[in-house]
């Protein structure tokens, strides 16, 4: 119903100012990023092994705050 589309345009608005606000001036080390990156970690082989790709884990991981997940 329209109400319902309006309702939910107004919760994804209020949605994106908090991430943008949250997001303002987070800025990262690239250098450090790819050292840990590139370092293996048992933690992320084990959890690997039974990845199924569904992208759940970027609603969680702190270093994916760049996505605004539909």
């Amino acid at each position: 119903s329209e109400t319902h589309k309006k309702e939910q345009a107004r919760i994804r608005a209020a949605a994106e100012k908090i991430v943008n606000g949250q997001n303002n001036g987070v800025t990262l080390d690239m250098q450090k990023l790819k050292g840990k990156i590139e370092t293996r970690n048992s933690a992320f082989e084990n959890h690997g092994k039974t990845c199924v790709s569904c992208s759940a884990c970027t609603t969680v991981c702190p270093a994916c705050f760049c996505f605004f997940l539909s």
